[in-house]
């Protein structure tokens, strides 16, 4: 059983990663598997989110499927932050956890990410809305 602190702060963090993807997507469209891909330092995509390749990864890319400014299709990479002198906020290490999650759960990957259990043991989407009941 998980403490309702670390729960807290796992949403908290899915959150951060959520409201950063819908800030860049003009849409707000949520991301599925298929828009994420992780690649190592060859830039060969990394085929799983699992902890044993983890340590392959260095970077991240992401595809908007629709965008206000007509840039549809559009790629941006990030890149793994390993400075832990100026490391922030890792897009990289966050998408891994969402993915592994996602993947945990089952989650098909033509469905959005952002998935997790509640206490009833039921998968939910993590929206606004769910993610505003539970701070309330």
């Amino acid at each position: 059983m998980v403490s309702p602190f670390l729960f807290f702060l796992f949403l908290v963090r899915l959150a951060c990663a959520v409201a950063f993807l819908m800030r860049v997507s003009s849409y707000y469209v949520t991301q599925t598997r298929f828009n994420v891909t992780l690649f190592d330092k060859d830039n060969v995509a990394v085929a799983s989110a699992k902890p044993s390749d983890r340590a392959k990864v260095t970077g991240t890319i992401i595809e908007y499927d629709v965008q206000k400014n007509r840039e549809n299709k559009q790629k941006l990479g990030y890149d793994r932050c390993t400075n832990l002198d100026r490391k922030r906020y890792d897009l990289t290490e966050n998408m891994m956890q969402i993915i592994d999650r996602a993947d945990q759960l089952g989650q098909p990957h033509h469905l959005p990410l952002t998935v997790f259990k509640d206490t009833a043991r039921k998968v939910k989407y993590l929206t606004g809305q769910v993610y505003t009941e539970f701070v309330r």
